[in-house]
Order: C-alpha cells, then sequence, then structure tokens
C-alpha cells in the first residue's frame, strides 16, 4: 500500500527566480537573516523559511523518505493565492506553478501528484485553468483559499467555478487564505493558531448553509487541519437548523448531512481530536495530512495515524487508499 500524504506545500523553483529579481510586482522579496538563512518576505508584514526542499525536487524526496511517505500530493503555498493582486498577475503565477506542477510530476511519476491553483477572483479565468490542467496535466485537485480576499465562497459569482469542478470531477482543497492581521489575533501568533482553523470553520459553514452542496451534491470538498473548528462543532450547527428560522433558508436537510459529504485531512496535532473526527465521519472521510514543509505540520504523521487504536483496513484507507481512489490513481 501506498502511503499518500495529501497537504504538502511546494514553492517553484521559476516562482523564486523571479521574486530574487522582480520583488516588486509581486510585492514580495528574499532576504536572509544573521546566519545567511533565508525567508519569503511579504509586504503584508509576514515571512517563513525559504527551505530547499519547497523548490527542490530531490531534497523533497529525501524527506519524503524519512518521513515514510511514498507520495506527496503537491500544493503552492496559500501565500501566492496572490488574490489580492490584479488577475493577471494572479493567473501569471497560477500558470507558472502549474507548469512547474507538471514537470515535477512527469519527472517523478511515482512520488508526486499535482494540485493546481487558479486565480479565483476572475471566475471565468479560474475556469479556463481549471479546464486546462484538467486535460493537459490530468490533474483532478485544487488548492483554492477559503476565502477570496473576505468574499466567501458561498457567494454566487462562485457559482459557476464549483459546477465546472463538479463536471470535471476535480477534488478542492479548501486551505486557509489569511493576510494582514486580525482583531485580537495580533499577538502569539493567533493568526495562524486560531485564525486558520477559524477560516476554514467559516467558509465550510457559509458552503452548508447557503446550499451549496445541495445543488451540488457530487462536488468534492478537502478541508485542511481536520476541518478546524466545524466538525467539533456539529452539534450546535444541527441544533441552530432545528430552532433559527435562518438557517433554513437555502437548505433542506441538516447542516450535519452536507458537512458528512466533505473530506477531512489528519492534522489535528491532538490524538483524542483525530479520533473523534474519524468516529464521526469514517475513516473513508480521512487522509493522511503532514502541511510539511511549515512549521505548523505534522513532523511524524504517519506514526501518529499508525498509533490509532484502531483496524488496519482503516488505517490504510487514510494512510493512501482514500485519496488515490477519490482521484482514481490506481497506486495502490
Amino acid at each position: 500500500m501506498k502511503v499518500v500524504d495529501v497537504h504538502t506545500h511546494f514553492i517553484p523553483r521559476e516562482f523564486v527566480e523571479l521574486i530574487r529579481h522582480q520583488d516588486n510586482k509581486f510585492n514580495m522579496s528574499i532576504t536572509k537573516d544573521d546566519l545567511g538563512r533565508e525567508y519569503v518576505t511579504h509586504a503584508q508584514g509576514y515571512s517563513y523559511p525559504l527551505v530547499e526542499c519547497f523548490y527542490d525536487a530531490q531534497s523533497r524526496i529525501r524527506e519524503m523518505d524519512r518521513m515514510a511517505v511514498n507520495i506527496s500530493v503537491l500544493s503552492i503555498s496559500p501565500t501566492l493565492f496572490f488574490y489580492w493582486a490584479k488577475a493577471s498577475t494572479a493567473m501569471e503565477v497560477a500558470r507558472l506553478a502549474n507548469e512547474s506542477l507538471g514537470n515535477w510530476v512527469s519527472s517523478y511519476p511515482d512520488r508526486f501528484i499535482g494540485m493546481a491553483t487558479v486565480p479565483l477572483q476572475d471566475v471565468a479565468q479560474s475556469i479556463k485553468e481549471l479546464e486546462r490542467v484538467a486535460s493537459q496535466f490530468n490533474m483532478k485537485a485544487v488548492e483554492i483559499g477559503t476565502n477570496v480576499e473576505s468574499k466567501s465562497l458561498s457567494n454566487q459569482e462562485f457559482f459557476p467555478f464549483f459546477q465546472a469542478a463538479e463536471r470535471l470531477d476535480i477534488l478542492l482543497f479548501l486551505h486557509p487564505y489569511y493576510v494582514g492581521k486580525k482583531p485580537l489575533m495580533d499577538k502569539f501568533y493567533l493568526t495562524n493558531l486560531v485564525g486558520n482553523p477559524l477560516d476554514t470553520t467559516l467558509s465550510i459553514a457559509n458552503i452548508v448553509f447557503s446550499g451549496l452542496l445541495e445543488k451540488l451534491p457530487r462536488l468534492k470538498l478537502l478541508l485542511a487541519h481536520g476541518g478546524g473548528f466545524a466538525p467539533y462543532q456539529i452539534g450546535r450547527l444541527g441544533h441552530g437548523y432545528k430552532v433559527r428560522p435562518e438557517t433554513k433558508r437555502l437548505i433542506s436537510k441538516s447542516p450535519t448531512e452536507y458537512l458528512r459529504l466533505v473530506y477531512f485531512d489528519t492534522i489535528t496535532h491532538f490524538k483524542p481530536a483525530l479520533l473523534y473526527l474519524i468516529r464521526t465521519f469514517g475513516s473513508e472521510r480521512v487522509m493522511l495530512g503532514s502541511d510539511f514543509p511549515f512549521d505548523m505540520g505534522d513532523p511524524d504523521p504517519v506514526s501518529f495515524v499508525n498509533s490509532l487504536p484502531m483496524s488496519r483496513e482503516d488505517k490504510q484507507r487514510i494512510l493512501g487508499g482514500n485519496i488515490l481512489n477519490l482521484l482514481k490513481m490506481g497506486k495502490n
């Protein structure tokens, strides 16, 4: 059985070279600390280490071997969605990333699966890019932000994109998208510790209550970081549906029924939380994830899953069977 990590990030080497020479265009730069270590620094005020395995396939494969991962599903760092920029700039980055992804996968077809990106602030262009990567590279998954510059994915303007994803049988990976400070989250790295799972929770709650999954029941959604806070408040969402008229306007069933159509990664950092997730939604809805190579990721996700008190069959589904079946990859 192949072990597949569904939540790993990369940055195209070609993009690294672009920002070395055109940082003003992208509002980014590459800086060094006192020890000479490189960082990607954004004009919005955040930075992160530019480790080699972000952009070098051989370095990535060595890390995968160390972590006992056979296949990585590669998605662009969400800091490069560029939803804040002109659509033409976002499309430039998306096409560059998708071409780079295609090269990684074609060079190492047994080690990588590509998860494309699209400039979601331009829905028409996003659909074209979705169709292109599906046709040209046979990519069956796309990463998108949990919002588009504070616009909810449940807004009607994004509905054609979701229709296209359902039509093309594309898995959509909803990853938190955060730029700038938020109230009460400016200290203690709460923008990530609380802000990221909160963004996911707000995103899927809006999607569920908007009726999107009722209109598109075959739409495949994967939520990062164990689904944010949503799985652990499923009872509250269901109770709200019973007692509040606002929640019934656009859906005909309890939100708990629609949440059971969604997939989750394993990044919870807490064994009881992951066990709850699996027991609530079923092992067929949970997939191995690490968030590699970011520091908030799970450094040993395979051991984390293998340590769970559950059947070998359930572990095999989570460690790789689910995602390979979902993408019809046949790499078991």
